[in-house]
């Protein structure tokens, strides 16, 4: 998904709020926006962004601008997702300094003018309230699995971003970085996380936040929303550091082809007790054929109409050569120094490594990404 958004020159804050069944927090959330942007600066805005809630939202938002509050919404019918809405919102916006916040007043309105006076004053490109960084706090009690998964997804993704909180929804951002970044192609809710990463902001700042229990409704937190969290770092790795990012889940994935390997010779060779070279056979098969269909779902981008059946057996010749690399390497070692004679499971280390390379390079440019099975 490809976003345009218009550069423009105007002073101010456009603050963005993407909303889902949140129409008992939209009246509290707008009268504090607007009594602490008003010690800030007279030119701001508030736009909400509603997934089609009909939930009363669209009246609040109505009746409130008609108060003279700088307050409007829009409804989309067609599209889903907090990420896709936090960018429908930045391309309507029209001030220079873009600020995204949660409905839920989990993000305080006051903290706001923070995040935008640092972008306005020129001091920073990408603003974040966190949660952890020296003066932040959580209120409540968290249990000890939130704690650990936010504590683990923060950690999967430091090695694209060096934010102490970049789980995160509550950033400010100058909008004309936008216009210049690589396309944004977010899924889930860590649409913070995905601006850092693509806009490139040369100067980012972290400010503590009072992070804040929700006022009403429903959380939107869900195992749906982590595996979409997965996935979508599984995307920005690969824009990142695609080769290297593919290499990485081809040998997590040729690890689950060992188990299928060594469980269909344990069932079939150790329990039932059929033929060794039968059963050594059939592993390599099944054990391939789950290597393929994983990499199919997981490791390369398949497009659609690619032919399954022509795939795999590309797949399965490129495993054959990838065999005969390892088995050509190991034995090249050992025969040739003598060295290897004495440490022998090194030469089957070296060829096990030069057969996964070979079969990788071979599976990426000969079979996913060839035009033959397009």
């Amino acid at each position: 998904m490809e976003f345009h958004f218009s550069d423009n020159d105007l002073n101010g804050v456009s603050i963005i709020v993407p909303t889902y069944q949140e129409a008992g927090n939209i009246e509290q959330l707008v009268t504090r926006l607007t009594k602490a942007m008003k010690a800030l600066t007279p030119n701001f805005e508030i736009i909400i962004v509603d997934d089609n809630s009909a939930d009363g939202s669209e009246e609040i938002v109505i009746t409130l601008a008609k108060q003279d509050l700088p307050v409007s919404i829009l409804i989309r019918t067609n599209e889903r997702g907090l990420s896709s809405a936090v960018l429908r919102g930045f391309e309507k916006a029209k001030y220079n300094t873009l600020v995204c916040m949660d409905a839920d007043l989990s993000h305080a309105p006051e903290d706001v003018p923070r995040l935008a006076a640092l972008i306005m004053q020129d001091e920073a490109d990408f603003v974040l309230g966190s949660r952890y960084v020296k003066g932040g706090k959580i209120a409540g009690k968290w249990g000890l699995f939130r704690y650990l998964n936010s504590w683990v997804a923060t950690a999967l993704a430091y090695p694209l971003v060096r934010l102490r909180d970049p789980m995160s929804g509550f950033f400010a951002i100058r909008q004309s970085l936008l216009p210049k970044a690589e396309p944004f192609n977010p899924i889930g809710y860590k649409i913070a996380l995905e601006v850092a990463v693509k806009a490139k902001p040369e100067r980012m700042q972290e400010i503590p936040i009072h992070f804040g229990l929700r006022e009403a409704g429903e959380s939107k937190l869900s195992l749906k929303e982590q595996l979409f969290y997965l996935q979508h770092l599984k995307r920005l790795y690969q824009h990142r550091w695609k080769t290297l990012s593919q290499f990485f889940l081809f040998c997590l994935v040729g690890t689950t082809g060992l188990v299928v390997d060594m469980g269909t010779m344990f069932v079939g060779y150790g329990l039932i007790g059929l033929s060794f070279r039968y059963m050594r056979f059939l592993a390599f098969l099944l054990a391939a054929t789950s290597n393929y269909q994983l990499n199919r779902m997981i490791t390369f981008e398949v497009k659609k109409g690619q032919h399954w059946l022509k795939q795999w057996v590309g797949f399965l010749a490129a495993s054959a050569i990838g065999f005969v690399g390892n088995w050509l390497v190991s034995v090249t070692l050992y025969d040739k120094t003598i060295f290897f004679h004495d440490h022998y499971l090194l030469a089957v280390i070296a060829g096990v490594m030069a057969g996964v390379v070979l079969n990788f390079f071979l599976s990426k440019f000969a079979v996913f990404e060839s035009r033959f099975f397009k």
